[in-house]
C-alpha cells in the first residue's frame, strides 16, 4: 500500500481490521511510475519514471474483496502484478492498485472536504505520500 491504508493514515483501519500482517517497508523494483496527488485527498500511481514506496502487507481474500472495492477495481484504479523490493534487496511480486492515466481527470471530482490534504514527496528518485506539514 502507498497512500491512505499507510499506517497513520486514514483507511489502515480496513488492513487492521482484516487482521492484514505488516511484512515491510518496499518500493517498487523498476523505475516506471508516478505518483500523482489526485486533489490532495489520495494518491495515485501511474505510468512514470519513479520508484513508488510504501508497505506490503499479507491479507486474506476477505480483506483483498474490501481493498478492491476502496480502490474502485476496475474502475477507477486497476490491480496489477508488481516487483517490489525491501531493504535488503528481497523481490516480492504483489498486487498494486494503479491508475490509468485516462481516469485521474475523473478521479478529481472524488475530493472529500474533510479529508486533510497530503503530499507526494520524492527523494532520489523515490515517491511516497505523506501528510502535509501544517
Amino acid at each position: 500500500v502507498y497512500g491512505s491504508l499507510k499506517r497513520g493514515f486514514h483507511n489502515h483501519g480496513i488492513l487492521a481490521s482484516n487482521d492484514a500482517r505488516f511484512v515491510s517497508e518496499v518500493q517498487t523494483k523498476d523505475s516506471c511510475y508516478e505518483l500523482l496527488s489526485v486533489a490532495g485527498t489520495f494518491p495515485a500511481a501511474t505510468s512514470g519514471c519513479l520508484k513508488v514506496a510504501g508497505e506490503l502487507y499479507e491479507v486474506n481474500d476477505v480483506c483483498l474483496k474490501e481493498l478492491d472495492y476502496l480502490e474502485g477495481n476496475g474502475w477507477l484504479y486497476t490491480r496489477e502484478p508488481v516487483l517490489v523490493e525491501d531493504s535488503h534487496g528481497s523481490c516480492s511480486m504483489v498486487w498494486m492498485y494503479l491508475m490509468p492515466r485516462e481516469r485521474i481527470d475523473v478521479a478529481l471530482l472524488y475530493k472529500h472536504p474533510d479529508y486533510v490534504d497530503n503530499v507526494v514527496q520524492v527523494k532520489d528518485g523515490v515517491a511516497s505520500w505523506v501528510i502535509a506539514e501544517r
